[in-house]
C-alpha cells in the first residue's frame, strides 16, 4: 500500500476508473454508488473525491478515454489511399468494432454531451469531452470533403448536418444489429453482418453525387472502387 501512494495521481485515477468500469458493467451505471467505487478500487471514499468531484466525472472521463480510443481508430480507416467507397465502409467497420468491443462506452457516447462547458464550476473533462467531439466530427466531415472535391458525393452536402445524420444513421444501425440480433435472423432471415452491410449501403446512397453512375451498376448495386 505504501509503495502504491507514491504512485502519481494519473495512477490513483486509472485503478479507481478500472474499479468503476466493472462496477458499472455489472450493477449498472445508476446503481452504483461512490462509497463502492471507492471499496472496489482499495481506497476511501475522502481519497476517491480528491481525484474526482462525483460520479458524473469518472463517466465523464470514460467517456472521454473511449471517445480517444475511437477518433484513432476513424482517422486510420478514413486516412488510408483506398478508394472512397472503401474507406467509408472501413470507417462503418471501425464504428461496428468498437461498439462490439466497448459496447457500454459507446452508448455512453451517444448520450447527452453538455455545450456549457465554460459554465463555472464545470469539471475540466466535459469541455475536452466537446473538443474530442468536434474531432470526431472533422474526421467524417474531412472524408466527405474529399469525396465532395472527387466528384463522388454530392457536392450541396451540407457538412455539418451531414456528420450528424451519418452519426445517428450508422450508430442506430449498429445498436439494431446488437440489440435486434434474434428479430434479425429468425424474422428477417439474414445474420447480423448482412444486415449490418446492407444498412451501411443504404447509409451511402444518399451522399452520392447526382447523375454519377460511378459505383453503382444500373441494376442499383454496389460496386468497388
Amino acid at each position: 500500500m505504501a509503495r502504491r501512494k507514491q504512485e502519481p495521481a494519473l495512477a490513483h485515477r486509472g485503478y479507481m476508473m478500472a474499479a468503476a468500469k466493472k462496477l458499472f458493467e455489472q450493477k449498472g451505471i445508476e446503481r452504483t454508488t461512490m462509497d463502492e467505487i471507492a471499496a472496489a478500487a482499495g481506497y476511501s471514499k475522502a481519497t476517491l473525491y480528491v481525484y474526482f468531484e462525483n460520479k458524473d466525472e469518472i463517466i465523464g472521463c470514460m467517456i472521454l478515454e473511449s471517445m480517444s480510443v475511437l477518433c484513432g481508430r476513424l482517422r486510420a480507416a478514413a486516412g488510408t489511399d483506398t478508394g472512397v467507397i472503401q474507406r467509408y465502409f472501413d470507417i462503418c467497420h471501425a464504428l461496428a468494432g468498437f461498439r462490439e468491443e466497448f459496447p457500454m462506452q459507446f452508448d455512453l457516447i451517444l448520450q447527452r454531451i453538455r455545450i456549457d462547458v465554460e459554465k463555472e464550476g464545470t469539471p475540466q473533462v466535459f469541455a475536452e469531452i466537446f473538443e474530442m467531439g468536434e474531432q470526431l466530427n472533422r474526421v467524417i466531415g474531412g472524408f466527405l470533403e474529399e469525396g465532395m472535391a472527387l466528384g463522388q458525393f454530392d457536392r450541396d452536402l451540407k457538412i455539418p448536418e451531414t456528420v450528424f445524420i451519418l452519426w445517428s444513421g450508422l450508430s442506430g444501425i449498429i445498436q439494431m444489429a446488437d440489440q435486434k440480433k434474434e428479430y434479425i435472423e429468425t424474422v428477417l432471415g439474414c445474420g447480423k453482418q448482412e444486415f449490418l452491410e446492407y444498412g451501411f449501403t443504404l447509409m451511402l446512397r444518399p451522399l452520392w453525387a447526382k447523375g454519377e453512375s460511378n459505383g453503382w451498376r444500373s441494376d442499383g448495386i454496389l460496386k468497388k472502387d
